[in-house]
């Protein structure tokens, strides 16, 4: 499934300290903005990221956000995945802290693979196995065995 090729273990936090929708969309801007900085090519994740969440939020329920973005001159598509364990408020759509946080960026030139992944990862979300087992693994290693285990 092209989730995982996406997922990266160094992009993925067991742990977030933020305690804000705000806050959290910044560090992890800024997390693929130093990661990504030739590929995204000066483009301020951050702002695009802020602005689309503005506009609706991609808090889609049951503790899960998927912020995403489309990017001029980027490549190919980046993945992050966060989890925060205290939750944090998102607007989401049934008023539930968000726990897991997927951020998703993709070349502007290849929407429909945009709205492919998005799709991807929001019907293995659905599992509530798969939430669990994100919710109970202890780091970021174990987080991608899950990953890589829901995704066979």
């Amino acid at each position: 499934m092209l989730f995982l090729e996406l997922l990266d273990k160094k992009h993925i936090y067991p742990d977030l300290q933020q305690r804000d929708k705000e806050s959290v969309l910044l560090f992890l801007s800024e997390e693929m903005d130093q990661e990504y900085k030739s590929e995204l090519e000066g483009a301020n994740t951050f702002s695009l990221v802020h602005e689309s969440e503005t506009r609706q939020s991609m808090a889609i329920g049951n503790g899960i956000a998927i912020p995403h973005i489309k990017v001029e001159g980027l490549k190919s598509q980046i993945l992050f995945l966060a989890r925060s364990r205290v939750g944090i408020d998102f607007q989401s759509i049934d008023d539930k802290p968000v726990h897991l946080i997927f951020l998703l960026a993709s070349p502007s030139s290849e929407p429909e693979k945009h709205c492919k992944t998005i799709a991807g990862i929001s019907k293995l979300l659905h599992n509530s196995s798969f939430r669990d087992e994100l919710m109970k693994a202890k780091d970021e290693e174990t987080l991608f065995s899950v990953v890589q285990k829901f995704c066979q």
